[in-house]
């Protein structure tokens, strides 16, 4: 009988499609969400004495939830379109209005309303709230009291397996088997949004902040950093969005015509060794071109004939001296550089002459910080034409940008967690960490060679990502056997790495999770799979995520005090850009020594490891003189 047909329980069917991200599974059932919203609990003011009324009631001591509905303009532009508060009296109150309801002047007639959010004694719960507080920033106001953050919360709940998406729709299926607008779906409008849709938008978004606020779960390790790093690190992101960064258009326009000069040269060049034209972008014409007409073999198979990615054409440069090999990869990097960055960034100078990127806390699973629109983390730092797109990032008249740099910081961690050996000793007596390690793969001083410090510098780095020998062979151009020896002798030398790395691996396997030095946790999915992809995987997340994880929360521990140290001591310093393990600040040419020592001392004292931490501090007139 228990195998008999019954018909499915559809609330739980719908609970644990969500919770294991089964989307597809919830239409293929039409599964609906259990939930809904009562929307006569949710008042609309349209008159300035009701809302008066209403902020009348909240007072010192009190907890309230804030959401604000923004248009879609651009950051200096966009414009509020829905207040939402949320406060508990006697019976809930639940209250939207619109600016649009109240006269020309509504910033003043609503003062009550910008006091209660300037006033640090009235608790905040909010989603996302940096929008908020780098759109009041824009107006000259203060957001103050901030509580939570329903953003970061979800972000740092581990209960879902994998889920990246932090939306407060996403958050209403999982916490409250809710089925809500999203934002994607307001934004996806490409003419004016009904007002009637927008209202009920609003409605949802603070019923939901109000009813799920209480229902994250996060372990010890993970509120401490949620209270002591994540929430404090939401103003300065909010100052580093407004502020922006300035730009040169004259210097993206100089590059644009200097770099199509060498594409057309290059194309040139193929045309005549060829005999036609070619389109150099089209992968099937550059595959016929290779493999059928030159008959060279490929080293890798497509559908449409041999691969002419990267790697291929590389491997094709070892056995072939054809230098239209070579001009194909650098035209492929020049049109990158072109119509990636110089091209693409300068559509993104607001009004005030600035780019205003914004930062993101909850979408790498590190930690580490990352930027979209535009996102510029990504600018290539070792290549020449990096150089150059960086000369186009700018100081404003009469001030010098400070870039404050982190030495080796992934490094020193592990030296941390090794707590002694050779790396500890290399670090405490300020040595070259990668000639010291490239002395001991040589197999002494007098086997060493220049090149052995880049094998050392691959091997320190490649291993805390769990490279392979197969990978350190084909990086390094070497044969199998020559690495697994540089790699058997790091290891003789180096034993507290390899116990260190050991130990990583059992740890995540017995709990599941990998722990950062400050408490921040990562789940390890598949480490003790019997797929040896998947558990090869889980051992490079458990390797790399203490470290790199650290290295996040050290960070956003100096940004947080070099924020409020300049706050206090030098107002007018501005921090601008955290990219990779690098601060960029925008002072006063003659408080730009000032800075740079207050930057050094609040960056290395931002954590205390086995090592010393070290900061490379530089000054300069753009970002690519000082980087």
């Amino acid at each position: 009988d228990n195998l008999s047909k019954t018909k499915p329980e559809k609330r739980r069917a719908y609970e644990l499609c969500i919770r294991f991200g089964l989307k597809q599974m919830v239409k293929k059932l039409d599964l609906k969400a259990p939930n809904t919203i009562d929307y006569s609990k949710i008042k609309r003011c349209t008159e300035l004495t009701d809302i008066q009324e209403i902020l009348e009631q909240i007072t010192d001591g009190m907890e309230i939830g804030v959401d604000i509905v923004f248009s879609k303009l651009s950051f200096m532009n966009r414009a509020p379109l829905v207040f939402s508060l949320a406060f508990k009296t006697e019976e809930t109150q639940l209250v939207s209005f619109f600016p649009e309801d109240f006269s020309a002047d509504w910033k003043e007639s609503l003062q009550l309303f910008w006091d209660i959010l300037a006033n640090e004694n009235i608790a905040k719960i909010c989603h996302h709230p940096k929008d908020i507080i780098s759109w009041m920033k824009r107006d000259g106001r203060e957001f103050n009291g901030l509580k939570e953050d329903l953003h970061l919360l979800d972000y740092l709940d581990q209960r879902y397996m994998n889920h990246k998406d932090h939306s407060l729709s996403d958050i209403a299926s999982r916490l409250g088997l809710m089925d809500i607008k999203s934002l994607k779906d307001f934004k996806a409008f490409k003419n004016d949004v009904e007002d009637s849709w927008i209202e009920e938008f609003a409605k949802e978004r603070i019923w939901v902040i109000w009813a799920l606020k209480d229902k994250f779960r996060l372990t010890d390790g993970m509120r401490e950093v949620y209270q002591d790093i994540e929430i404090p690190c939401i103003p300065v992101l909010a100052e580093m969005e407004h502020h922006g960064i300035l730009v040169s258009v004259d210097q993206f326009k100089t590059f644009i015509a200097e770099i199509s000069v060498i594409l057309d040269e290059i194309e040139v060049f193929i045309e005549e060794d060829i005999g036609r034209k070619i389109n150099i972008r089209s992968p099937k014409q550059l595959s016929e071109l290779l493999y059928k007409e030159k008959g060279y073999t490929p080293s890798k198979k497509t559908k449409s004939g041999g691969s002419t990615d990267s790697a291929s054409l590389q491997d094709l440069m070892q056995k072939i001296n054809d230098p239209i090999l070579e001009k194909i990869l650098e035209y492929r990097e020049l049109y990158k550089i072109k119509s990636t960055y110089l091209e693409t960034l300068p559509t993104y100078i607001d009004s005030d002459g600035r780019i205003h990127t914004q930062f993101h806390q909850a979408v790498t699973a590190t930690g580490r910080l990352s930027s979209s629109d535009p996102n510029l983390q990504n600018i290539p730092v070792r290549k020449a034409w990096g150089r150059k797109i960086r000369e186009c990032f700018i100081p404003a008249e009469g001030k010098v940008l400070i870039s404050a740099d982190y030495s080796q910081i992934e490094m020193r961690i592990l030296a941390h967690y090794c707590q002694k050996g050779t790396l500890v000793d290399a670090f405490q007596k300020d040595e070259d960490i990668h000639r010291r390690t490239g002395v001991e793969i040589a197999g002494g001083e007098l086997f060493y060679r220049t090149e052995h410090r880049a094998i050392a510098k691959m091997i320190n780095y490649g291993l805390i990502y769990g490279m392979s020998s197969f990978r350190l062979a084909r990086e390094l151009k070497i044969s199998r056997k020559e690495a697994d020896g540089y790699i058997e002798r790091y290891f003789k030398q180096y034993p507290e790495v390899r116990k260190y790395l050991d130990q990583s691996i059992l740890n995540a396997e017995k709990h599941g999770v990998s722990t950062t030095l400050w408490g921040r946790e990562r789940m390890v999915l598949g480490i003790n799979s019997e797929n040896s992809k998947k558990k090869d995987a889980g051992e490079r997340i458990a390797l790399n995520a203490p470290i790199q994880g650290t290295a996040a929360d050290i960070m956003k521990i100096a940004m947080i005090n070099v924020f409020q140290n300049l706050k206090e001591q030098v107002p007018s310093a501005k921090i601008l850009l955290q990219v990779h393990d690098e601060l960029l600040i925008e002072v006063e040419e003659n408080l730009a020594s000032e800075v740079a020592s207050l930057l050094q001392s609040d960056m290395e004292g931002a954590g205390t490891l086995a090592v010393p931490i070290t900061v490379n501090v530089e000054i300069g007139k753009s970002w690519s003189a000082i980087h």
